[in-house]
């Protein structure tokens, strides 16, 4: 192959890399992943109740979910993490201290179970999640 040939071809190829990276770099930027933490809502579970403590919509599902859940006095409270799924709500973690996940994107709720309780469980959480 001559000089000319060879020159071509090597621009060729290197401007079909820069057009394929200009068209695909627009969608990858078009549902970025970004993290919320925050506190969830204080409240108290009452003895035998399966308490919603907090609900959340995860739209990105590459990152961990991030969850504490804490007695007023500062114990970590095991939870429960379900997701909806066709109407229903199925388990993703049962009485997890501090779980830490990539349950992916979907509908979530974290639970207090105070069924087996005989005193009532004053509580406070934090999450960082991504959206």
């Amino acid at each position: 192959m001559d000089k000319n040939k060879t020159v071509g071809m090597v621009l060729a190829l290197g401007l079909s890399q820069m057009v394929c990276t200009a068209v695909a770099a627009p969608a990858a930027q078009a549902f970025p992943c970004f993290r919320n933490s925050s506190q969830m809502s204080p409240g108290v579970a009452q003895p035998g109740e399966y308490k919603v403590i907090h609900s959340y919509t995860v739209n990105c599902g590459t990152t961990l979910h991030n969850l504490t859940v804490r007695t007023q006095r500062g114990s970590v409270q095991p939870v429960t993490v379900e997701r909806s799924q066709g109407g229903t709500w199925t388990t993703v973690v049962r009485g997890a201290y501090d779980p830490s996940a990539n349950w992916g994107g979907g509908t979530f709720r974290v639970i207090l179970d105070n069924t087996a309780g005989k005193a009532p469980i004053s509580y406070r959480g934090s999450f960082s999640l991504p959206l």
